[in-house]
């Protein structure tokens, strides 16, 4: 194992690559490197890509010092329907087994809960989180590793339809919003998941929502509300020196 190789997990929605639209974006699998670059030594992520209609062969997970799953324009209700995801469901489980550090981040993090026994679901009125969202860290994070220099209430960018209704067995909440109750969770075994985007700038946030707001006044007030928020990256960065160190 390389003590200094992360392995960043991406998903390429073959509908959005056709379409070149800017929600593509959200998914660029550099954010992470960007999000966590200059604060490491020596540090390598390595970015494997998933695509829809290509055969995917996972990589060993006894290569890397820690694994991240990253978002998606798909939803954990799609198993069927997407050939990788059978073979995704058993590298989470292979990672776990071997006790990788692995963080899951939205759809990542819905992923880890399915695989281990929990319920992922849409919002009952079909709303959606977007934008700047507060999150408040629950007590059981005090000195939690993901949440060293992170206060009790920060702010964080977000944008996802489904959650997290139900925990597998064992998996603690860590932190919450207004809107939605498991933010933040530890599943146990060094495994993590956060619904909110770390990695995530306000600009992505502007092109997604030129993307889904078609009003123009709508889309100023959008944009007004945007801040960068660098607690909630402090999480990724967090995961990332109890993965690989300093």
């Amino acid at each position: 194992m390389n003590s200094k190789k992360l392995l960043h997990i991406s998903f390429v929605d073959d509908s959005l690559l056709k379409a070149e639209t800017r929600e593509n974006s959200a998914f660029d699998d550099s954010l992470v490197a960007q999000a966590v670059g200059g604060y490491f030594d020596n540090l390598f992520i390595e970015s494997f890509r998933v695509y829809d209609l290509e055969l995917v062969i996972f990589p060993d997970v006894h290569n890397y010092a820690g694994i991240i799953i990253g978002g998606s324009g798909h939803f954990v209700r799609e198993t069927e329907q997407l050939l990788w995801m059978h073979g995704m469901e058993s590298f989470i489980r292979e990672a776990i087994e071997a006790d990788i550090p692995l963080l899951g981040i939205c759809f990542g993090h819905q992923l880890i809960t399915h695989v281990l026994g929990g319920v992922v679901g849409a919002f009952a009125d079909e709303r959606r989180d977007f934008g700047l969202v507060q999150m408040q860290r629950l007590e059981d994070a005090h000195d939690h590793i993901l949440f060293r220099d992170v206060p009790e209430v920060f702010d964080a960018l977000a944008s996802h339809g489904d959650y997290v209704h139900e925990l597998p067995v064992g998996a603690r909440i860590l932190a919450r919003s207004q809107g939605c109750s498991i933010e933040a969770v530890e599943f146990g075994h060094m495994a993590y998941g956060v619904q909110f985007h770390p990695e995530y700038t306000p600009k992505i946030m502007l092109d997604l929502g030129r993307q889904r707001i078609v009003d123009e006044a709508s889309r100023d007030r959008f944009a007004a509300g945007l801040s960068s928020a660098p607690h909630a990256t402090q999480v990724l960065r967090n995961f990332v020196k109890h993965a690989v160190g300093d």
